[in-house]
């Protein structure tokens, strides 16, 4: 696996705006307890993003904390395509053609019309306002585009200097970086084997942005590990059963949420489908699911194969072990 620099810094640029505006919403304590020290950064940032606030929301179109410009990345990828420049990439999304970029909104595997497409928005358990921009995005694909060009060249006017403040740090990770090590505090990355072995690509960004994001390109067998520079530190923090045992267990003891664990962790079923099963809500299963992520128990599956989650195994695994240290 080789540390690419210059996809780093595109997909950082990409991405920077969703986790800054998801801190305070989705970002667990313990992520927003290792951002202490670079709070003055994350707030310029966030206040420079109040300026396309609008923008973002209606054009950016994020889904599960990925945004639909990534999935349009990961489509130029997965066609062996390679951007070394912010400027680049904006070049290459102008060039689309309709179909490409409704394509990319991941709302079917089969080419439909626009009809059937609304239909399946209209379907889809989401809120009102996100139908709604899933729906403009059909109806003008290319204005939408036009937008996220707009936004990533602003990112890009103000986040260039945050950027280059912690290059040293991200050399510093990439230095010390193992795999082997990752793998000791999360099971989501498949055999070691896997991802060290052909040409993969190691993504390393900022400290502003606490995440691993792991991708599979069918079309050439290539894989992608991000990594922000504090994830080893989160993940160890975030795993340590010894330490918030109580809340994990906890967030377990609730019989549906349990029933829920399980047919997430044997199946690829939909919401709506867990909801008819239980007799409950569609946003009652989805509260539980939140609370499965928030203490690690869930993990989001890169696969999309393999369905939207992915049962924290490592995370049993410690439990199971605590367990047999203090009773067994």
């Amino acid at each position: 696996m080789k540390y690419n620099e210059k996809q780093s810094k595109v997909i950082e640029f990409i991405f920077i705006p969703i986790y800054i505006n998801s801190l305070e919403e989705d970002y667990k304590e313990i992520e927003r307890n290792f951002l202490q020290e670079y709070r003055d950064d994350l707030e310029f940032i966030r206040n420079k993003l109040k300026k396309v606030e609008k923008e973002l929301k209606e054009n950016y179109i994020i889904e599960n904390n990925q945004p639909f410009v990534f999935n349009l990345y990961i489509n130029a990828l997965n066609d062996n395509k390679n951007f070394t420049t912010i400027k680049e990439f904006c070049s290459y999304l102008l060039t689309l053609d309709e179909k490409d970029i409704i394509s990319a909104l991941k709302l079917s595997k089969e080419q439909l019309s626009r009809e059937e497409l609304i239909k399946i928005i209209n379907d889809k358990d989401v809120s009102v306002e996100e139908k709604w921009y899933l729906t403009n995005a059909i109806f003008n694909p290319k204005k939408i585009i036009e937008k996220i060009v707009e936004i990533l060249e602003y990112i890009e006017s103000f986040y260039e200097e945050i950027y280059t403040k912690y290059k040293n740090e991200r050399k510093n990770y990439v230095q010390n970086f193992s795999i082997e090590n990752l793998m000791g505090i999360t099971n989501v990355l498949g055999k070691i084997d896997d991802i060290k072995q052909g040409d993969n690509s190691l993504i390393v960004l900022s400290p502003l942005l606490p995440t691993l994001i792991y991708l599979e390109f069918p079309n050439n067998n290539k894989k992608i590990l991000a990594l922000g520079t504090l994830i080893d530190k989160v993940l160890s923090e975030d795993t340590n059963v010894e330490k918030n045992f109580a809340d994990i267990i906890k967030t377990i003891s609730d019989s549906t949420r349990y029933d829920i664990l399980k047919m997430l962790s044997t199946e690829n079923i939909k919401t709506k489908d867990i909801a008819e099963i239980l007799n409950i809500s569609s946003a009652a299963v989805s509260f539980h699911i939140r609370k499965l992520i928030d203490s690690q128990f869930l993990v989001f599956s890169k696969e999309r194969s393999k369905g939207k989650f992915l049962v924290n195994k490592q995370l049993i695994e410690n439990i199971i072990k605590k367990l047999e240290k203090d009773f067994i």
